[in-house]
């Protein structure tokens, strides 16, 4: 059984007007469902998923604890949902590391196989690792183009370090689930939201938010998770399949959707935009964005030295972040 973190029904198919584009535009969907058919083809029909989009057999908050406990055999975790559970992942979600879905994919996929979320992670099989394209920030009320458009905005946000990021940024963290931001924009409730252009696309916020603006700064990180009683069940020749298909090999190719389909999405967020007399999506410059991450040195800091405390290497992590960030942008 496996189950995946993003409905299936986020972004309905066809193509009626005002609607979002269709499913196969999400790379959640597209990149779980291609793993899923590379292995059962492998496998030769010996592998047979059961695919529950989330909210049928198990919840988004539940999914840690139901690949843990064996409610799925595998589960795509989204660490955002659970604080606390996962301080080295989370110190790889600070603002800034990375370029784009597929270096932030691998880069964390690597460091995974380097043993630095061991502790974490040790409850269950890790597959293979991912992360989303850094996150745009949409607005209802402004386009932010500079740090001081940032003060005293209400931005939903999920978890740390998102939280703390948008205080040092002036504007006024709203935690809310995802799920619910669309209705508290609707009712003024926030006036933000940070997701990448796929993430706004896929909870319909293009429809509410006016403004749209490349902030780089919000990462959540995933991880395709294996029960580990239901793996170690496995025959030895299965398990090579699922290892052949997942790993770097797997990352890297979820990077690179997440990438093209969220690629697609700035275009339809323009799209929209352009037939509601919208401004198009702002790129910073180099040098604002600059200022940004110049008032986020502090959140660095923070994140760092907590999780140091624990007895955790988080400095010598980031440090080796870096160095893979250089190399894989080669």
């Amino acid at each position: 059984m496996l189950q995946t973190s993003r409905s299936s029904s986020a972004l309905p198919g066809g193509s009626r007007q005002n609607c979002p584009p269709p499913l196969d535009w999400d790379p959640y969907h597209v990149a779980y469902m291609e793993w899923c058919d590379n292995i059962e083809k492998a496998s030769n029909g010996r592998v047979k998923f059961t695919r529950f989009p989330t909210g049928t057999l198990l919840q988004l908050p539940q999914l840690w604890d139901g690949v843990k406990s064996g409610t799925a055999d595998v589960a795509v975790v989204h660490t955002p949902l659970h604080p606390g559970n996962f301080p080295m992942t989370t110190v790889l979600q600070l603002p800034g590391l990375f370029p784009n879905s597929r270096i932030g994919s691998m880069v964390t996929q690597k460091l995974v196989e380097e043993g630095y979320m061991d502790k974490e992670l040790k409850d269950v099989k890790v597959l293979f690792a991912m992360i989303n394209f850094p996150g745009d920030v949409g607005c209802k009320s402004k386009q932010i183009r500079t740090l001081e458009d940032w003060k005293g905005l209400r931005v939903g946000v999920m978890g740390e370090p998102e939280t703390t990021m948008v205080k040092m940024l002036g504007a006024v963290p709203v935690a809310i689930p995802v799920t619910d931001q669309y209705i508290a924009l609707d009712r003024n409730a926030i006036d933000a939201t940070m997701l990448e252009a796929m993430g706004q696309v896929a909870f319909k916020f293009e429809q509410v938010n006016k403004y749209f603006t490349e902030a780089r700064l919000s990462v959540r990180h995933h991880y395709m998770n294996f029960n580990k009683d239901s793996w170690n069940a496995l025959p030895k020749d299965i398990q090579k399949i699922f290892e052949e298909n997942s790993g770097m090999k797997a990352a890297e190719r979820t990077g690179v959707i997440f990438d093209s389909k969220n690629k697609q999405a700035a275009e339809w967020i323009e799209s929209v935009a352009k037939k509601r007399g919208n401004p198009p999506i702002y790129h910073p410059s180099e040098e604002e964005f600059a200022r940004w991450m110049q008032t986020l040195e502090p959140l660095y800091d923070k994140v760092i030295n907590e999780t140091e405390a624990m007895e955790l290497p988080a400095r010598k992590m980031i440090d080796r972040c870096r160095e893979l960030v250089e190399e894989y942008s080669m």
